[in-house]
């Protein structure tokens, strides 16, 4: 079972690389621990083209706001 998670993560590792354009080594150091981005830092790392709003005001956007509306924080 160990062996097979190391194959999936070099696997995914590879195509990160490939697709994203940096190096094996530097998407294997950013994957050490959990990284969250915002969405221009998605774009900016290269996880993502682009950011896409959808049809809500610029102040009323993302889980945080929803969770807000339902008053669960």
């Amino acid at each position: 079972m160990r062996k097979e998670v190391k194959n999936v993560k070099a696997e995914l590792v590879k195509l990160y690389s490939k697709h994203i354009g940096k190096s094996p080594e530097q998407i294997e150091a950013d994957i050490r621990r959990p990284k969250y981005f915002s969405p221009s830092e998605a774009v900016e790392y290269g996880i993502i083209d682009k950011v896409l709003y959808n049809e809500r005001s610029s102040g009323d956007r993302g889980v945080v706001s929803d969770l807000k509306k339902a008053q669960l924080i």
